[in-house]
């Protein structure tokens, strides 16, 4: 198989990862509005995006040895959005074309990870401020409630101090 068709077959499988990781960072957004009561789910999705990343590195890193044997074979490493001018092969377009999209699917990720990044971040305060009214509440009952009369005696030596 060629080289250019096998990077093209890397790029079509990368580019269904990122279409993956970018329909769980959508799912992410709505979870993380509500965290604290979906939890769970959002704990779920993470670990799936994280399995996501995991296997897009991988990927890369296997993907590493056909752009060296490309550059072996041209004399210098092209970048994916040069191949068209250079080869004339479906392949080298059908790459550029896929380079593009997964660019595009990158900044889609990253703004939807800062969305969320930001609702959790409104959440987590949310939680922190619930948390701290509660035990402002727990302590001022405790201030009020009548201390439990002592119902045994104690005997203090005062020789002994």
């Amino acid at each position: 198989m060629p080289i250019l068709t096998q990077i093209a077959h890397h790029y079509r499988r990368q580019l269904e990862r990122y279409e993956n990781l970018a329909a769980l960072t959508q799912d992410l957004l709505p979870l993380a509005e509500n965290a604290a009561e979906t939890v769970e789910a959002i704990g779920t999705i993470i670990a799936r995006r994280q399995q996501l990343l995991d296997e897009i590195e991988a990927a890369r890193v296997k993907a590493t040895s056909l752009w060296q044997a490309l550059e072996k074979e041209l004399g210098f490493m092209p970048q994916p959005l040069e191949l068209p001018d250079i080869f004339s092969a479906k392949a080298a377009a059908e790459i550029a074309a896929m380079h593009e999209k997964i660019e595009t699917i990158v900044r889609q990720v990253m703004d939807g990870d800062a969305k969320v990044q930001a609702a959790l971040s409104a959440s987590i305060k949310q939680v922190q401020k619930t948390m701290q009214s509660m035990h402002q509440e727990r302590q001022a009952a405790r201030s009020y409630t009548a201390a439990q009369k002592q119902s045994q005696g104690i005997f203090l030596d005062s020789k002994k101090f």
